[in-house]
C-alpha cells in the first residue's frame, strides 16, 4: 500500500527540463519562466560583459569600457533611475543591448539592488 502511494505521488510530479552541458545554473532561468531572481538573471543577461563580480573585466567587457559596478565613484554617482533606464534602454554608444522587452519590470527593478550590492564586494 505504501509503495503504491508513493509510486503515484511521483508519478504526479514532472520531470525536470533538459539542460544543455555546461549551461550551468542559469540556465534553469527560461524565457517562459520570468520569475528568476536578480542573481539569475544577472548571470544570464548581464555576466557576459559586466562579469560575474561586477567589475567589466571580461574580453567584452573590457573592449566594450563597460562600468565597473565594484567602483565607489560610478556608486556614488550613477542614480537608481539611470540604472533602470540602461538596462530598459540600452545604451547604443557602449553597445548595451535594451532589455525592456526581454525582461520583467520586476526583474529590471530587483537588479537595481543587486548591482548596488558590487559596492559592498
Amino acid at each position: 500500500m505504501i509503495a503504491l502511494v508513493l509510486l503515484l505521488a511521483q508519478a504526479a510530479v514532472p520531470a525536470p527540463a533538459p539542460i544543455a552541458p555546461g549551461a550551468g545554473a542559469a540556465a534553469l532561468v527560461t524565457e517562459a519562466d520570468p520569475s528568476g531572481s536578480a542573481e539569475d538573471v544577472y548571470a544570464r543577461r548581464c555576466a557576459g560583459c559586466h562579469a560575474a563580480d561586477g567589475k567589466g573585466q571580461t574580453t567584452k567587457g573590457i573592449r566594450l569600457r563597460v562600468p565597473d559596478f565594484t567602483s565607489a565613484k560610478w556608486q556614488k554617482h550613477t542614480r537608481d533611475d539611470e540604472i533602470t533606464d540602461i538596462i530598459e534602454n540600452g545604451n547604443k554608444k557602449r553597445k548595451m543591448p535594451a532589455y525592456k522587452d526581454k525582461l520583467t519590470a520586476d526583474q529590471i527593478k530587483a537588479l537595481v539592488p543587486y548591482l548596488r550590492a558590487f559596492a559592498r564586494k
